[in-house]
């Protein structure tokens, strides 16, 4: 998994339409496997990662999903819950905010 993520970078780079999204998903599992041998910042880096990249390319259902990853892992971790504001996603808590409704 570790490679496809380095081939996307360039590529997401190149044609950031096509890509951002797909480097976003992986970045979003790449934090899966760190979260579950508790390794927590590493799955945390992974997470706010992929949160700018959706933020960037506007897809705010996947977003979601993400914000939902970094939420789970800083519960299970006992940080209280920081993933809008010490990562810059106003923007994402105004859109999931729409998807609560």
């Amino acid at each position: 998994m570790e490679r496809r993520w380095n081939i996307l970078r360039p590529l997401a780079q190149q044609q950031s339409r096509v890509f951002q999204p797909l480097l976003a998903a992986t970045l979003n599992n790449l934090g899966i496997a760190p979260r579950e041998l508790r390794q927590y910042k590493e799955a945390e880096n992974y997470y706010r990662e992929a949160i700018e990249i959706y933020n960037r390319a506007d897809v705010p259902d996947r977003l979601a999903q993400v914000l939902k990853n970094l939420a789970r892992s800083q519960m299970t971790m006992g940080t209280s819950i920081g993933a809008f504001s010490s990562s810059g996603c106003k923007k994402a808590e105004q859109k999931s905010m729409y998807l609560r409704i």
